[in-house]
């Protein structure tokens, strides 16, 4: 656990290391945010309004990117349910919606909803709002940036309840969000400090969560291949040469084509590779059993190969247990995996200039902290 004399230490450490304009500029963004998207606004928008990929001054366009600084929701359009394609022309919407106006009509409701929930104080009824979690929680906070910390994911606002020691199993992750922030409100230290700096600090290595590495799965990245409607996409016909390394992106600093990782799963039949008789649940975006994927060599491992990791040949489907073995089993278990996984793909992995051995698997994850 997190030691509470430390914290403002630390804090004060990492401060004086980042340059001021950066929260300032992150506060303008709340700020002009406000001005914008008022409640009059919300309550008078219309789709073109809202979708992103329709133009650069909407509401999904400046959640996503006018307030990244604020806290970054990750870059994919599904995640604001309705997104507009604009190669094919058309709207992109789950299946259970008849079209995108009856989408963006329950999109808007619940818009409305959060509104008066932050208007009224009722954290309590989050989980009655129908929007996805990252961005409903972002919204509230750009309207409410004093009662609240820009920490979005469901898991890293538990690991940091869990690591301070608060109470949050009967909380929803907006009140959990509110009860990480009253727990620093009351160390005297912490007290007049943003919220932007208080939320950005338990992303920074100091803070000791590590919320971006070791302890979160280095697969984090391909969750939004399996949970959204994303179409699935051939791999390149000849191998591709390792790309640049982009700082920032996933969990191991290398983009990830979500489509390649659909590929995979439509090639798998929406079955665990490992055993096609673990049977999870039917996911309500696809209509097929649930799986998630799951690159073989880690994508942190990247940097050792000369050709690119992220390719269907690389991405194996499996059952959220399954999964859960690579990353927290017992060597042993997790030794039979890659050697189950390894022998099936080997001739696929060389066809794409991508050498590979049992030895070199197992320091990938070794490397990865994943021992």
């Amino acid at each position: 656990m997190i030691e509470e004399k430390e914290l403002p230490r630390k804090l004060i450490i990492w401060s004086k290391e980042i340059e001021e304009d950066y929260f300032d500029e992150s506060i303008r963004q709340i700020k002009d945010f406000n001005k914008i998207f008022t409640k009059n606004k919300i309550k008078n928008l219309t789709i073109d309004d809202y979708a992103l990929g329709r133009n650069d001054e909407n509401l999904s366009y400046w959640v996503e990117y006018s307030t990244k600084l604020v806290a970054s929701l990750g870059g994919y359009g599904s995640k604001h349910r309705l997104f507009f394609k604009k190669k094919e022309n058309i709207y992109k919407y789950p299946k259970k919606y008849k079209n995108e106006r009856e989408c963006f009509k329950d999109i808007k409701n619940n818009l409305i909803k959060l509104y008066r929930l932050v208007e009224e104080d009722k954290p309590e009824d989050f989980e009655k709002i129908d929007l996805p979690n990252n961005q409903a929680i972002k919204i509230v906070y750009l309207l409410n940036s004093d009662s609240f910390l820009p920490i979005l994911t469901k898991s890293h606002i538990r690991k940091i309840c869990v690591e301070l020691g608060i109470k949050h199993e009967d909380l929803n992750p907006l009140q959990q969000n509110g009860e990480i922030l009253n727990y620093l409100r009351r160390i005297p230290a912490l007290k007049d400090y943003h919220t932007i700096k208080l939320g950005h600090f338990f992303y920074q290595p100091i803070s000791g969560l590590n919320l971006r590495g070791k302890d979160l799965p280095i697969e984090e990245p391909l969750s939004p291949k399996v949970y959204e409607p994303v179409e699935p996409e051939e791999k390149p016909k000849n191998p591709k040469k390792r790309p640049e390394k982009k700082e920032g992106k996933g969990t191991s600093g290398w983009s990830t084509n979500p489509r390649f990782a659909k590929k995979a799963i439509v090639d798998a039949d929406y079955q665990c590779e490992y055993d096609n008789s673990h049977l999870t649940f039917t996911s309500n975006t696809t209509e097929k059993n649930f799986v998630e994927a799951h690159h073989l060599i880690p994508m942190s491992a990247q940097d050792n190969f000369e050709f690119e990791l992220d390719t269907p040949d690389n991405i194996i489907a499996l059952c959220p247990n399954c999964h859960s073995k690579f990353h927290y089993a017992k060597e042993k278990e997790k030794i039979n995996l890659m050697k189950f996984f390894l022998e099936k793909r080997i001739e696929r992995l060389k066809e794409r200039k991508i050498e590979t051995s049992l030895d070199k698997l197992k320091k990938a994850y070794e490397s990865s902290g994943e021992k």
